[in-house]
């Protein structure tokens, strides 16, 4: 059986327009982000099935916050 791996680094100057830019969710108002990622799927590179991926990822963001939480949010997890 075969086997598609991705192995990859994402960086971005401004993570909240490449957020906007995919079409997601503008509430993190962040410039700074990295990713490292490698994943595994069973198949070809277009059979990709978020279920069966394996690996690991790693996201790590700069200096920001999330912004639109509701006030409980914000007091229960301390953010915005």
């Amino acid at each position: 059986s075969k086997m598609t791996q991705l192995t990859g680094t994402l960086s971005t100057n401004n993570l909240s327009q490449a957020l906007k830019s995919l079409g997601l969710s503008g509430n993190m108002d962040a410039k700074q982000a990295s990713s490292q990622f490698k994943l595994t799927w069973p198949g070809a590179p277009w059979q990709m099935k978020i279920s069966a991926l394996q690996g690991s990822a790693n996201l790590n963001i700069g200096a920001g916050k999330i912004t639109g939480l509701s006030q409980s949010a914000d007091a229960s997890v301390g953010l915005g």
